[in-house]
C-alpha cells in the first residue's frame, strides 16, 4: 500500500515540472521570434510521386513492353551495383555468384539469351563460353535509369531472345542543379556467428555532376567505384564427367580404334 501512494505522489510532481519547463521554453521561443526572424536556407522537398511519374512516363513513351527503375528508386535501397537494382523490376530475377548478384534472368531464360546495352551501345561479353554480361561491373550510382525490354520486336537485336537490358547513365542535364551521390559500406563477413575472415571488407562509390557555361550548355558527370571483399566461401563444384573406354588389359582405347 505504501508503494502505491509513493507512485501517485510522483505523478503530479513530474507533470508539474514538465508543464513548467514547456511553458518556459515556449516563452523563450516567443521572445526570440519577436526579437529577430530566424534565417534558414532554401528547403526543397521532392516527393516519391515524382520518381514514380518519371518511370511511368518512360513506359508510356515506348512501343515495347518495358519496365524501368529510376535513379531515385535505386538510391532508396543499398543496391551497390545494377544487378542488385534489377531485382526491383517485376519479371526479372538475378542469379548470384559467390554471394553477389551478377547474372540477370528475364522471363525465366538464362542470362546468355539477353542483350545488354549502355546508352544503346552493345556491351561485349567477358565470358569465353557464353554471351553473358556480369551486371555487377556497373555501379548503381552511375545509372540514371535501368530499362528492361521484354518483347521481341524487329528493331531490337535478334540475339535478345530473353530481352534487352539498357543502362542509361547519369546526365548533368537531368538535374537542375549540381548533384553528388555516394555510397559507402564497411564490415566483416560472418556465417552462423563465425567470422569467416578477419580482414575487413568495404565498398566505396560516388557520382557527381554539374552544368556550366554561359547558358549551361555544357555538362560533366564523373564517378568512381572501388570495393575490396575478403571472405571465404565453402563451395564444392562438380567437374564435367569424363568417359573413356579401356581394354581388358587396362590400356585406354583411343578414339576410332
Amino acid at each position: 500500500m505504501t508503494i502505491k501512494i509513493a507512485r501517485r505522489a510522483y505523478g503530479p510532481l513530474l507533470l508539474a515540472t514538465t508543464a513548467l519547463a514547456t511553458a518556459a521554453f515556449a516563452a523563450s521561443a516567443r521572445a526570440q521570434e519577436a526579437g529577430q526572424a530566424a534565417e534558414v536556407d532554401e528547403i526543397v522537398v521532392t516527393g516519391q510521386r515524382e520518381a514514380q511519374r518519371a518511370a511511368i512516363a518512360v513506359k508510356r513513351a515506348e512501343f515495347e513492353v518495358m519496365d524501368a527503375v529510376s535513379a531515385d528508386d535505386i538510391g532508396k535501397l543499398p543496391d551497390h551495383n545494377t544487378a542488385a537494382a534489377l531485382r526491383r523490376i517485376p519479371g526479372v530475377s538475378v542469379m548470384e555468384d559467390q554471394g553477389e548478384p551478377r547474372w540477370p534472368i528475364l522471363r525465366g531464360l538464362a542470362s546468355t539469351y539477353n542483350r545488354t546495352t549502355i546508352d544503346g551501345a552493345f556491351v561485349g561479353s567477358v565470358d569465353e563460353s557464353a554471351r553473358t554480361v556480369p551486371m555487377d561491373i556497373v555501379p548503381s550510382v552511375m545509372a540514371g535509369r535501368v530499362e528492361v525490354i521484354k518483347t521481341v520486336t524487329p528493331e531490337n537485336d535478334g540475339n535478345a531472345i530473353g530481352g534487352v537490358i539498357n543502362i542509361a547513365t547519369r546526365s548533368a542535364f537531368d538535374a537542375s542543379r549540381p548533384f553528388f551521390n555516394g555510397m559507402a559500406s564497411y564490415g566483416v563477413y560472418e556465417q552462423h556467428g563465425d567470422v569467416r575472415n578477419d580482414d575487413p571488407s568495404y565498398r566505396l562509390s560516388f557520382a557527381a555532376g554539374r552544368r556550366f557555361g554561359a547558358a549551361d550548355e555544357w555538362g560533366v558527370v564523373i564517378g568512381a567505384s572501388h570495393e575490396q571483399l575478403d571472405y571465404d566461401i565453402p563451395q564444392v563444384e562438380a567437374a564435367a564427367p569424363s568417359i573413356r573406354e579401356y581394354t581388358t588389359a587396362g590400356a585406354p582405347v583411343n578414339s576410332g580404334a
